[in-house]
């Protein structure tokens, strides 16, 4: 048997992918996982010139590569080492992200005894709650007006959490008149931003701060609730990403009515 790994994507790998993906998430056309693909690094396991499986990489900036995704094809787990082992002497990765529903994967951490460091989780809106807020709260699209306060609300964070450098400003500014911004305001004044990122057609990534000096009175779960829904209303799907570790968000996206549907984790290589 010889083991290969080939740097070429293939519409087999996409096949792959999409077929995994679709357990997990809002079905996606070929067009987004071929963007994906390309928008990483795309290689292919081969077991005597078959495609077994498939795995995305990134480079930072840093210079580390690390493996995005790592899969095999259903029956093909007994040739998971001799895989990896191809995969890696190929690539060389620094790290390697795991998704908590992939039980190849996370075996793999388990057999090189890899400790897991980090996480993130993706969640989905199961329920189309929208929760009452109280006298004087609003939910308005970015202004000219409420710029340089959102900007403000933003800044403290880190870029984790959805802060903004001075280098985002402009940028920010530019999208005024669009979706992607809106504020929170109590009494008119800026107290929450919420973000939202098309991932493709029909499809956002929804994510806010709240100004430290009024978080823990539930406004979060009120923007996102309200804006998810105002979105659902225009015929969008809305999820959302957010660390691991991040337990705040996580209980303030559950009483917006939403629900995890996959994470990953990373595991030390070294």
């Amino acid at each position: 048997m010889t083991f290969a790994v080939d740097l070429e994507p293939t519409t087999e790998m996409i096949a792959i992918l999409r077929a995994q993906r679709s357990r997990t998430v809002p079905a996606k056309g070929d067009g987004y996982y071929r963007s994906r693909l390309e928008g990483n690094r795309p290689v292919t396991i081969t077991l005597d010139g078959s495609v077994i499986g498939y795995a995305a990489l990134e480079r930072r900036l840093s210079g580390k590569t690390g493996v995005l995704e790592f899969y095999l094809r259903t029956g093909c787990g007994r040739y998971l080492t001799p895989a990896w082992e191809a995969l890696r002497a190929a690539v060389q990765p620094d790290y390697l992200l795991v998704r908590t529903d992939d039980p190849v994967a996370m075996q793999i951490c388990f057999d090189l005894q890899l400790p897991l460091n980090h996480g993130a989780l993706y969640m989905e809106r199961e329920s189309t709650v929208r929760l009452p807020g109280r006298l004087g709260l609003e939910l308005r699209p970015l202004t000219e007006e409420t710029f340089e306060d959102a900007f403000a609300v933003l800044a403290p964070e880190s870029p984790w959490e959805g802060g903004h450098g001075e280098d985002e400003r402009e940028p920010m500014r530019a999208t005024i008149g669009t979706f992607r911004y809106n504020t929170l305001l109590l009494d008119g004044m800026v107290v929450g931003v919420g973000m939202l990122t098309e991932e493709e057609d029909g499809l956002l990534d929804i994510g806010m701060v709240i100004h430290r000096e009024y978080r823990r009175q539930g406004l979060a779960a009120y923007l996102l609730s309200n804006l998810a829904s105002d979105m659902e209303e225009q015929g969008f799907k809305v999820m959302a990403g957010l660390s691991s570790r991040n337990i705040g968000s996580r209980r303030s996206l559950e009483k917006a009515g939403f629900r995890p549907v996959y994470g990953w984790w990373t595991p030390t290589l070294q």
